[in-house]
């Protein structure tokens, strides 16, 4: 339901102008400079938000095997968040460090979430 409001919303925004622009211009500056912000943000904010969801449910299973499984998915999500943001947002400026931090963030971030599917399937054979 939300996200048919959402996509509600964005045509309504969008398909004005795109109807009614008097040049070209208009739409390359919107399809080169606007589109590609938006999706960059639209992803940065899904992905937080997927990330709170998961520690959100690790806290209400109050701790337990599961709860601890959960919040090593969500801090391995936090990280290849990070690697995102930082090479997105050229955070430090210079493309060579943001690219080993984006790399070694990523890799922080599966070694995290390989070590909660680890624990995940010793539950799941009984160990």
């Amino acid at each position: 339901m939300i996200m048919k409001k959402i996509l509600l919303v964005i045509s309504l925004l969008f398909t004005p102008a795109l109807l009614w622009a008097s040049s070209e211009d208009y739409v390359n500056v919107l399809v080169s400079d606007l589109a590609p912000r938006l999706s960059l943000w639209s992803a940065i904010i899904v992905a937080f938000a997927a990330s709170v969801m998961v520690f959100v449910n690790a806290r209400s299973m109050k701790g337990g095997v599961f709860g601890t499984v959960l919040n090593y998915f969500a801090i391995g999500m936090v990280f290849i968040l990070g690697s995102f943001v930082v090479v997105s947002l050229n955070v430090f400026g210079s493309e060579g460090i943001a690219k080993t931090v984006n790399n070694v963030l990523f890799i922080l971030g599966y070694i995290i979430m390989a070590l909660a599917a680890n624990k995940l399937s010793q539950i799941a054979q009984g160990k």
